[in-house]
């Protein structure tokens, strides 16, 4: 008996981690069948759809006949916390990618995508000057002693553990960037890179701007879709680097527009 309100304790963590899990696989596949996550987590249909339950309550998702689909306003809300357990290990490949662009001595910005802050770990020993306006990636950047680190302020969003607003991007009027590693919300190949909110596609487009290169770090569900504000066209993108083969019509546009890919 005295061990039953430990265990109780230990099945409150297990279902609060599992709901957190069903968040994550809802946000890259979108629906999902009761059956399929009764699987994935070896636990009863009956658990799966109290947890549903729990996660329609919140806003999260909305059921559907055999399961649940994610409710489409929930991608504007979604944080980075949330977004940087998507993908991992895609985005650590895109990181290791996109490092052997850069050199000694490189001035480089990095912006706050989560994608982005994984290239801090492939190039935490070099002597790099790195600018960036994510609080995430100024944490990380402070124990690697060889990098010169300049933060853009601003106004702080806590979703996105970023800097964003006009005091940010005017800043970026008294620097010159040898190379930027930015992702966007969206991609297409008429309408161009756009982003979710003005703020940060405000910001892309000044980092844009200032840089000599442009590589854009994406993963592979950013394509042929559209975002609420467009910054800019592929003019400037010296090379995209994403995480699954690209399509033939991608292939023939990158390769019409000199841009490289991998």
């Amino acid at each position: 008996m005295s061990h039953t309100p430990r265990n109780r304790k230990c099945a409150g963590t297990l279902a609060v981690q599992r709901k957190n899990d069903i968040k994550t696989l809802m946000l890259e596949q979108k629906s999902m069948t009761v059956s399929a996550l009764s699987e994935h987590f070896g636990v009863t249909y009956e658990t799966i759809r109290r947890d549903l339950e729990a996660l329609e309550k919140e806003g999260f998702l909305r059921k559907v006949y055999g399961g649940a689909a994610l409710n489409v306003r929930v991608q504007n809300e979604v944080g980075f916390t949330t977004l940087v357990g998507l993908f991992s290990e895609s985005k650590q490949l895109i990181a290791q990618k996109a490092a052997n662009f850069i050199r000694q001595n490189d001035c480089i910005y990095l912006d706050a995508s989560t994608t982005a802050y994984h290239i801090v770990s492939e190039i935490a020993d070099r002597n790099l000057t790195v600018m960036t306006n994510s609080l995430k990636a100024l944490s990380k950047l402070s124990e690697c002693p060889s990098i010169n680190v300049v933060a853009l302020g601003g106004t702080l969003n806590r979703l996105s553990f970023s800097f964003l607003g006009a005091s940010t991007c005017s800043q970026l009027m008294n620097f010159h960037l040898d190379k930027a590693f930015i992702s966007c919300s969206a991609l297409d190949k008429t309408y161009g890179l756009s982003d979710k909110r003005e703020e940060s596609a405000t910001l892309h487009k000044a980092i844009i701007e200032s840089s000599n290169e442009v590589f854009l770090v994406v993963d592979h569900t950013k394509f042929d879709k559209v975002s609420f504000a467009r910054f800019a066209d592929f003019k400037k993108v010296k090379a995209v680097i994403t995480d699954h083969p690209l399509s033939e019509e991608w292939t023939v546009f990158l390769r019409e527009n000199n841009i490289a890919w991998y």
